[in-house]
């Protein structure tokens, strides 16, 4: 789904048309300056990204989603669509982000291919109750495991995920007992030399430390 290019810098962008149809997921795009009547209808909400991207989402879609959607949107009244467009929830999230979740909750993803960007959707998907994204943006640290073992172990030890910190640490325990080790090897090759990369620091040193204790 690719937003409108705005037409000043500080303009809202809106999706288009023809992707909402796409997707069948969003009930309306409209461009600001229309008037009411061409816009969203009352069960939408108008969802307004970091990067000012406004997302309008059927209403039901996000309480059937989330139980923190259900309860904001509670204390929420549906409204016409001027009135929505003032009254625009925003998100500290970028449009990229914002959009990847709201397609998980139709399934209608392509799973991105870097890890900071899991990392991204996971924080909001637990930030938001959404537990269809989290468990997509799980399914989507697996497919890193084999290439990417130590950026996984640090991800998974980072949101403590035991099975998958696990599955990366006995990936990277082969990888190193195959290509790593040697007995007149010098520190680069040792454990703690190969076992370390600069995202070590992002856990605690009882995580470092229960990795090499593992590989050993």
């Amino acid at each position: 789904l690719t937003p409108l290019i705005p037409t000043t810098p500080s303009s809202i962008r809106l999706l288009t048309p023809d992707t909402v149809l796409r997707w069948n997921m969003f009930s309306t795009a409209i461009r600001v300056g229309l008037q009411a009547s061409n816009g969203m209808t009352e069960d939408c909400v108008a969802l307004l990204s970091s990067d000012n991207v406004l997302f309008y989402v059927s209403r039901d879609v996000l309480v059937d989603a989330s139980p923190f959607f259900r309860d904001m949107l509670s204390l929420q009244q549906p409204s016409g669509s001027q009135e929505s467009l003032q009254n625009a929830i925003p998100f500290p999230e970028d449009s990229g982000i914002l959009q990847l979740l709201l397609q998980l909750c139709f399934n209608l993803v392509e799973p991105p291919k870097d890890m900071s960007t899991i990392c991204r959707v996971l924080d909001a998907a637990r930030k938001y109750q959404l537990r269809d994204a989290r468990e997509a943006a799980k399914n989507w640290l697996w497919s890193h495991i084999n290439s990417s073992p130590l950026e996984v172990y640090i991800f998974a030890c980072h949101y403590n995920l035991e099975e998958e910190a696990v599955a990366a640490a006995e990936v990277w325990k082969y990888r190193y007992t195959q290509k790593h080790r040697r007995a007149d090897s010098g520190f680069p090759m040792s454990i703690e030399g190969a076992s370390y990369i600069p995202q070590m620091d992002d856990i605690s040193s009882g995580c470092y430390f229960r990795l090499l204790q593992y590989v050993r």
